[in-house]
């Protein structure tokens, strides 16, 4: 089990750095590989089914970047109320995250993750927009991809919440873990 946790850690610290660029790329590879391997046979439904999917899309983006916001700004204000702390002076694990240099990469993964559902949002919004000029195969493509950019920073900003919340739970010395981990 811990060698699946050192992968996943692994991965996750790679997969962190430039992130949007790395979704981006994820859905290239999956729209490529779909003309070659096909993996998922995407039943294309009609133009006005495919848009009406396209705003639902748009709008769950929107709430969803809403959270995120709302999560980083609860983990700036509890920053805030550590401010004055120093590593050698806290006992719990969560505050040690706080006053390390783990925060600011902790902040970061949520801010791209809000960039990310901006970005989608608007490339949906423009495609819906222009849906007159649009194949129903393009409709169908900017709905899977719009899921997919939706999909992975949730997972992101979410695997980082949980692993967040978990510090405390722990009983080993969290001192040493956040030497050893990136994220």
């Amino acid at each position: 089990m811990n060698w699946l946790r050192g992968k996943y850690n692994r991965f996750m610290d790679w997969y962190v750095k430039y992130p949007i660029i790395k979704d981006l790329a994820f859905v290239v590879l999956v729209w490529l590989g779909s003309y070659r391997l096909p993996i998922f046979d995407f039943k294309v439904t009609d133009k006005a089914n495919q848009l009406n999917i396209m705003s639902s899309i748009i709008g769950a983006s929107i709430s969803l970047a809403g959270f995120l916001i709302a999560a980083l700004t609860i983990i700036v204000t509890y920053k805030l109320t550590t401010k004055d702390k120093k590593a050698i002076d806290t006992n719990l694990p969560t505050e040690l995250v706080f006053v390390s240099r783990h925060y600011y990469r902790m902040i970061a993964v949520f801010r791209d993750a809000i960039i990310e559902l901006l970005i989608c949002t608007v490339f949906l919004y423009v495609v819906w927009a222009s849906s007159d000029n649009i194949t129903v195969t393009t409709a169908n493509k900017a709905v899977v991809s719009g899921i997919m950019l939706v999909t992975l920073p949730i997972f992101r900003s979410l695997a980082l919440l949980f692993k967040l919340l978990n510090l405390d739970k722990s009983t080993e010395d969290h001192r040493h873990l956040l030497e050893e981990e990136e994220y």
